[in-house]
Protein backbone atom coordinates (compact mmCIF):
# COMPACT_ATOMS: atom_id res chain seq x y z
CA UNK A 1 0.00 0.00 0.00
CA UNK A 2 2.70 2.43 0.67
CA UNK A 3 4.83 1.33 -2.62
CA UNK A 4 1.29 2.65 -4.22
CA UNK A 5 0.74 5.53 -2.55
CA UNK A 6 3.96 6.82 -3.11
CA UNK A 7 3.93 5.62 -7.01
CA UNK A 8 0.65 7.88 -7.36
CA UNK A 9 2.05 10.66 -5.49
CA UNK A 10 4.77 10.84 -8.29
CA UNK A 11 2.96 10.56 -10.91
CA UNK A 12 1.05 13.50 -10.43
CA UNK A 13 3.69 15.34 -9.14
CA UNK A 14 6.23 14.39 -12.22
CA UNK A 15 4.30 16.72 -14.54
CA UNK A 16 4.67 19.67 -12.43
CA UNK A 17 8.57 18.60 -11.43
CA UNK A 18 9.28 19.38 -15.02
CA UNK A 19 7.18 22.87 -14.93
CA UNK A 20 9.17 24.02 -11.94
CA UNK A 21 12.32 22.66 -14.12
CA UNK A 22 15.49 24.38 -11.71
CA UNK A 23 13.23 26.17 -9.35
CA UNK A 24 12.06 24.31 -5.97
CA UNK A 25 8.63 23.52 -5.49
CA UNK A 26 8.83 25.29 -2.21
CA UNK A 27 9.53 28.27 -4.19
CA UNK A 28 6.79 28.39 -6.70
CA UNK A 29 3.88 31.44 -6.30
CA UNK A 30 1.28 32.94 -8.15
CA UNK A 31 3.16 34.16 -11.13
CA UNK A 32 4.31 30.60 -12.05
CA UNK A 33 0.66 29.24 -11.20
CA UNK A 34 -1.03 31.73 -13.63
CA UNK A 35 1.15 29.99 -16.23
CA UNK A 36 -0.10 26.66 -16.07
CA UNK A 37 -2.97 24.74 -17.44
CA UNK A 38 -5.80 23.27 -15.74
CA UNK A 39 -4.85 19.53 -15.69
CA UNK A 40 -1.18 21.05 -14.01
CA UNK A 41 -2.90 22.88 -11.23
CA UNK A 42 -5.49 20.28 -10.45
CA UNK A 43 -2.37 17.29 -10.47
CA UNK A 44 -0.07 19.53 -8.37
CA UNK A 45 -3.08 20.46 -5.88
CA UNK A 46 -4.16 16.35 -5.83
CA UNK A 47 -0.48 15.59 -5.00
CA UNK A 48 -0.20 17.99 -2.24
CA UNK A 49 -3.02 16.87 -0.54
CA UNK A 50 -2.09 13.78 -0.91
CA UNK A 51 1.01 14.50 0.56
CA UNK A 52 -0.28 16.68 2.89
CA UNK A 53 -2.66 13.58 4.13
CA UNK A 54 0.64 11.30 3.61
CA UNK A 55 3.17 13.28 6.79
CA UNK A 56 -0.07 13.93 9.11
CA UNK A 57 -1.04 10.24 9.35
CA UNK A 58 2.57 9.33 9.25
CA UNK A 59 3.15 11.32 12.21
CA UNK A 60 -0.39 11.55 14.23
CA UNK A 61 -0.15 9.52 17.58
CA UNK A 62 -2.36 6.77 18.23
CA UNK A 63 -5.57 6.70 19.51
CA UNK A 64 -5.89 4.56 22.47
CA UNK A 65 -2.32 4.50 23.72
CA UNK A 66 -2.94 6.65 26.75
CA UNK A 67 -5.79 7.33 29.15
CA UNK A 68 -9.31 7.92 27.74
CA UNK A 69 -11.76 7.53 29.62
CA UNK A 70 -11.76 10.28 33.09
CA UNK A 71 -9.64 12.30 31.08
CA UNK A 72 -9.77 15.47 33.33
CA UNK A 73 -8.38 18.66 31.33
CA UNK A 74 -7.78 20.82 34.45
CA UNK A 75 -6.36 17.81 36.57
CA UNK A 76 -3.80 17.56 33.47
CA UNK A 77 -3.70 21.62 33.85
CA UNK A 78 -2.74 21.77 37.68
CA UNK A 79 0.04 18.56 36.86
CA UNK A 80 1.55 20.15 34.02
CA UNK A 81 2.30 23.72 35.71
CA UNK A 82 2.32 22.64 39.58
CA UNK A 83 3.54 19.47 39.34
CA UNK A 84 5.79 18.97 36.22
CA UNK A 85 7.41 22.75 35.55
CA UNK A 86 7.37 23.64 39.21
CA UNK A 87 5.27 26.75 38.57
CA UNK A 88 3.43 28.46 40.69
CA UNK A 89 4.24 30.02 44.89
CA UNK A 90 5.62 27.46 47.28
CA UNK A 91 5.88 24.53 44.98
CA UNK A 92 9.14 22.49 42.94
CA UNK A 93 9.22 20.06 40.25
CA UNK A 94 7.66 16.66 41.23
CA UNK A 95 10.44 14.19 40.80
CA UNK A 96 7.95 10.59 40.46
CA UNK A 97 4.28 10.86 39.06
CA UNK A 98 1.80 8.04 39.69
CA UNK A 99 0.46 5.96 36.64
CA UNK A 100 -2.58 7.67 36.14
CA UNK A 101 -0.37 10.65 36.36
CA UNK A 102 2.09 9.86 33.78
CA UNK A 103 -1.15 8.98 31.63
CA UNK A 104 -2.80 12.04 31.62
CA UNK A 105 0.33 14.53 30.92
CA UNK A 106 1.13 11.61 28.03
CA UNK A 107 -2.98 12.19 26.66
CA UNK A 108 -2.10 15.77 27.05
CA UNK A 109 0.65 15.79 25.02
CA UNK A 110 -0.93 13.53 22.16
CA UNK A 111 -4.04 15.58 22.11
CA UNK A 112 -1.89 18.83 21.54
CA UNK A 113 0.13 16.87 18.93
CA UNK A 114 -3.06 15.80 17.24
CA UNK A 115 -4.12 19.18 17.50
CA UNK A 116 -1.09 20.79 15.80
CA UNK A 117 -0.98 18.06 12.88
CA UNK A 118 -4.70 18.26 12.63
CA UNK A 119 -4.13 22.03 10.74
CA UNK A 120 -2.27 20.38 7.97
CA UNK A 121 -4.26 18.05 6.70
CA UNK A 122 -6.67 19.28 4.17
CA UNK A 123 -10.40 17.03 3.65
CA UNK A 124 -13.81 17.64 3.20
CA UNK A 125 -12.44 19.86 0.40
CA UNK A 126 -12.04 18.92 -3.66
CA UNK A 127 -8.59 19.49 -5.16
CA UNK A 128 -10.59 21.41 -8.05
CA UNK A 129 -12.12 23.56 -4.78
CA UNK A 130 -9.04 24.55 -4.41
CA UNK A 131 -7.48 25.20 -7.91
CA UNK A 132 -10.51 27.69 -8.20
CA UNK A 133 -9.88 29.22 -4.70
CA UNK A 134 -5.96 29.50 -6.07
CA UNK A 135 -7.03 31.13 -9.23
CA UNK A 136 -9.11 33.83 -7.57
CA UNK A 137 -6.13 34.47 -5.49
CA UNK A 138 -3.90 34.51 -7.65
CA UNK A 139 -5.81 37.03 -9.78
CA UNK A 140 -5.12 39.86 -7.01
CA UNK A 141 -1.65 40.76 -8.44
CA UNK A 142 -0.42 41.86 -4.30
CA UNK A 143 -0.76 38.00 -4.38
CA UNK A 144 1.40 36.81 -6.58
CA UNK A 145 4.91 36.57 -4.53
CA UNK A 146 3.41 34.47 -1.87
CA UNK A 147 4.03 30.78 -2.26
CA UNK A 148 1.93 28.30 -3.25
CA UNK A 149 1.94 26.14 -0.63
CA UNK A 150 1.40 28.71 1.91
CA UNK A 151 -1.75 29.94 -0.43
CA UNK A 152 -3.14 26.79 -0.60
CA UNK A 153 -3.26 26.68 3.07
CA UNK A 154 -5.21 30.07 3.35
CA UNK A 155 -7.64 29.08 0.79
CA UNK A 156 -8.55 26.14 2.79
CA UNK A 157 -9.13 28.23 5.61
CA UNK A 158 -11.17 30.21 3.61
CA UNK A 159 -13.36 27.42 2.18
CA UNK A 160 -13.67 26.06 5.46
CA UNK A 161 -15.37 29.42 6.86
CA UNK A 162 -12.61 31.63 7.94
CA UNK A 163 -13.82 35.49 8.41
CA UNK A 164 -13.02 37.95 5.85
CA UNK A 165 -11.31 39.68 8.36
CA UNK A 166 -9.14 36.74 10.03
CA UNK A 167 -8.81 35.87 5.83
CA UNK A 168 -7.35 39.74 5.03
CA UNK A 169 -5.29 39.85 8.62
CA UNK A 170 -3.40 36.47 7.22
CA UNK A 171 -3.28 37.31 3.37
CA UNK A 172 -1.37 40.99 4.74
CA UNK A 173 0.74 39.32 6.77
CA UNK A 174 1.80 37.17 3.76
CA UNK A 175 2.60 39.75 1.54
CA UNK A 176 5.47 41.00 3.54
CA UNK A 177 8.86 39.81 3.66
CA UNK A 178 9.66 40.20 7.36
CA UNK A 179 6.48 38.68 8.02
CA UNK A 180 5.49 40.55 11.46
CA UNK A 181 2.95 38.67 13.38
CA UNK A 182 1.39 41.90 14.67
CA UNK A 183 -0.45 41.74 11.36
CA UNK A 184 -1.94 38.94 11.77
CA UNK A 185 -4.10 40.73 14.66
CA UNK A 186 -7.76 41.76 13.37
CA UNK A 187 -10.71 42.67 14.69
CA UNK A 188 -13.64 40.61 14.03
CA UNK A 189 -17.11 42.41 12.98
CA UNK A 190 -18.35 42.86 16.22
CA UNK A 191 -14.77 44.75 17.14
CA UNK A 192 -13.15 42.25 19.09
CA UNK A 193 -9.56 42.23 18.63
CA UNK A 194 -8.12 38.35 17.79
CA UNK A 195 -4.96 36.89 17.20
CA UNK A 196 -5.24 34.96 13.66
CA UNK A 197 -3.94 31.19 13.31
CA UNK A 198 -2.45 30.05 10.16
CA UNK A 199 -2.56 27.40 8.82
Amino acid sequence: MKKFAFFALLTLILPIISLAQTRHLSEIDGNEWRTWEKLSKVRFVTGFMLGSAYVVCKNMPLEGMYVKAGYDPWRVLELYWRDFMGVGVGTKKKEQFSREEASLLLERERRIRKEHLDKYLIIEITNTQIVDGLDLFYNDFRNRQIKLPEAVFLVKKQILGASKEEFEAITEWLRTPDRDSGKLQFKDKDGNVKYAQFP
